[in-house]
């Protein structure tokens, strides 16, 4: 310490300050600070000999002789320390003021080139939520027909400083299906501006007051666009969409107990809202509540959950920087279908990317059980990335067994984000794997029935003679709906096993004149023409395909009791229909029927055509379905996940 102490040179720290450069001025003051502290540190060490302001003259003098000694009017080397320390932290304010103006002068600049109304917004910006909007179809009216003009439309959405714009749609017809889902992130502003715009031409907007939409709950809205320019070549334009106010970053967002009372209090009084007597709105068979815990093991940070319902989208807000998000909230919806399904999603929000999906049947709910669900990938066929991922859920459900039975032979709801599937090498291959397993249980299945005649098995054909004497014995017009019963009690789970499926295409007759026209066309066409219509026709097999097995699937999972309530529901309809056609005679039941069906349409004009059969098995999944819906095992959990 006493050699760092002879080495100072109090004479070569001065520093001129006529410096030109800022930046060597202000690294030599920091220097020169240090070794002024560093100088008044040791010069009041008191194991020091020379502890004197002239001792340290002195060792200047020694280590410097060229520099003549200070003369007894100059200032001291403590005063001389003070003032250059007080000039440094001069210097630096001044250069602080400085930034700090120029900082001021852009501020300025921005505020004065910006709008009144918006000058709030940009000194301060609080997430409120977010705003999801599923634009559907919007119907183009113009003033004079344009049969063969093309249009390049898009929409363009507007939530203060928040823009949005739909994918670009070509289109030559009045309705444009825009199919796409947009979220916008809502601040202090709540004026949604809607305007459809041709490429870069303005046609209509219409402006929304979202303060006045409720929160935690999908609204469909059809609005009128309205023009600014009368000279347009657009009359009228209504668009058709969905819109949910959701994602609320609120301080208090932690479920306490009060909550969870409120919660099953709620529960209660929905329970006898949908008791089985009450029937006076057929369309809401029920009510589900959801507790959105948080989730563990996943990759992701910046998370958020989604719930989806049919076409009903609710989500939490985001967890930052973590990969153990606490949401700890409370969702609720109105269930219109008991076979429906709930996704629960969990969306990476900085990546815009899926980390994990799980697909739980309403049916397969169990009322306020806590529970953790494992997580799929995207094609639902394997784990998320992670370890261990999985999420904690807690549900409960109610729902009426009369408006549920009635609401299955109706048409069921419509999936209106869904669009035309692509064609995808895979999905045709499978689709096909499928469709040949249908195939040649159907053949096994006549194989079987011919071989009844055949007398290859003495045994099994003395069997079936007995039964088919006794049936034609017996046989009455009211036991044909008891012959259904036969595949719930012939049916072997661990088989393929399935109906046969009748189709019906119906082809519509050309004129001459239009097979020659498009015998010509066909002619014209170009090798890209020719290949693109390769690929529509194979997309149209892949998607024939498709139904043709999942229908035969869907068949096959309602006589295996894959879904109880439905398998019970269609043997209870078929003990009904043997019922009635054992009191009615059989004309009576023709007449009502051919009476109905002819005087439908007059009845309700707007009715939308379907088959109760079909309906009933639309609500049947397929094993697709019943794949994505499989739950996978957890690894072994904690004991505090274990005690949740």
């Amino acid at each position: 310490m006493s050699a760092t102490y002879q080495d100072i040179n109090f004479n070569e720290v001065v520093v001129t300050e006529n410096k030109s450069n800022n930046g060597q001025q202000e690294k030599i003051d920091s220097e020169y600070e240090d070794n002024l502290s560093e100088t008044i540190f040791l010069s009041d060490m008191s194991h020091f000999s020379k502890t004197s302001v002239e001792s340290l003259q002195d060792l200047g003098r020694d280590s410097d002789e060229s520099i003549p000694p200070p003369t007894p009017t100059s200032k001291s080397i403590r005063e001389k320390i003070g003032s250059r320390i007080i000039a440094v932290k001069e210097r630096r304010h001044a250069n602080r003021e400085k930034k700090r103006e120029a900082r001021e002068k852009v501020q300025k600049f921005v505020f004065a080139n910006t709008p009144d109304h918006d000058f709030d917004k940009v000194i301060k910006r609080s997430k409120f939520g977010t705003v999801s909007i599923a634009l559907i179809e919007a119907s183009v009216m113009e003033k004079e027909s344009f049969d063969d003009k093309w249009r390049f439309l898009c929409c363009r959405l507007r939530l203060g400083t928040e823009k949005r714009k739909s994918k670009l749609i070509k289109i030559n017809s009045s309705v444009v299906k825009f199919q796409e889902l947009l979220n916008i992130n809502m601040f202090d502003d709540t004026l949604l501006e809607i305007s459809l715009w041709d490429r870069d031409v303005f046609i209509s907007k219409q402006v929304l007051d979202l303060s006045q939409v409720e929160n935690e709950q999908t609204h469909r809205m059809k609005i009128i666009l309205e023009e600014e320019n009368s000279q347009t070549t657009y009359a009228n334009v209504q668009l058709f969409f969905l819109l949910t106010i959701s994602g609320t970053n609120l301080i208090n967002t932690m479920i306490d107990l009060d909550d969870y009372q409120k919660l099953q209090q709620k529960m209660d009084i929905e329970r006898k809202n949908f008791a089985w007597y009450r029937l006076r709105k057929l369309t809401d068979v029920g009510w589900l509540s959801v507790i959105v815990f948080g989730a563990k093991g996943i990759t992701s940070t910046d998370c958020y959950c989604i719930l989806k319902l049919n076409n009903e989208r609710l989500f939490t807000h985001t967890e930052y920087k973590t990969q153990v998000p606490n949401w700890m909230k409370i969702f609720s919806f109105t269930v219109t279908d008991v076979t429906s399904m709930l996704e629960v999603i969990v969306w990476d929000e900085k990546r815009s990317e899926e980390v994990g999906k799980v697909s739980i049947p309403l049916l397969k709910i169990n009322t306020s059980c806590k529970k953790w669900y494992a997580l799929k990938g995207i094609n639902q066929r394997e784990r998320a990335r992670g370890n261990n991922p999985r999420i904690l859920l807690e549900m409960g459900i109610t729902w009426n067994l009369v408006k549920a039975s009635i609401r299955v032979i109706n048409p069921k709801e419509v999936n209106l984000l869904q669009t035309e599937e692509r064609l995808d090498r895979q999905t045709f291959a499978r689709n096909i794997t499928r469709a040949k397993a249908i195939i040649s249980w159907i053949v096994d299945a006549y194989q079987t029935f011919k071989t009844m005649f055949e007398w290859e098995s003495m045994r099994c054909n003395m069997l079936a003679l007995t039964i088919w004497i006794l049936f034609c014995w017996f046989f009455k017009t009211w036991m044909l709906p008891l012959l259904l019963l036969i595949p719930f009690a012939w049916y072997n789970p661990t088989k393929s096993s399935v109906l046969a499926i009748r189709r019906r295409f119906q082809r519509i007759p050309l004129e001459a004149n239009e097979i020659s026209k498009q015998e010509k066309e066909e002619k014209n066409l170009t090798l890209r023409q020719k290949l693109n219509s390769l690929q529509d026709m194979v997309q149209t097999v892949q998607k024939i395909i498709g139904q043709f097995a999942s229908l035969g699937e869907s068949i096959k999972n309602l006589f295996n009791f894959s879904v109880p309530f439905l398998s019970f529901l269609a043997i209870f309809l078929i003990m009904l229909i043997t019922l009635v056609m054992y009191y009615i005679p059989l004309n009576y039941i023709l007449m009502a029927w051919g009476i109905h069906k002819f005087t439908r349409k007059i009845l309700k004009p707007n009715r939308v055509p379907n088959n109760e059969i079909l309906d009933l098995l639309s609500r049947v999944p397929d094993d697709e379905t019943m794949l994505n819906c499989e739950e996978f095992t957890l690894a072994n959990l904690s004991d505090e996940d274990e005690h949740l």
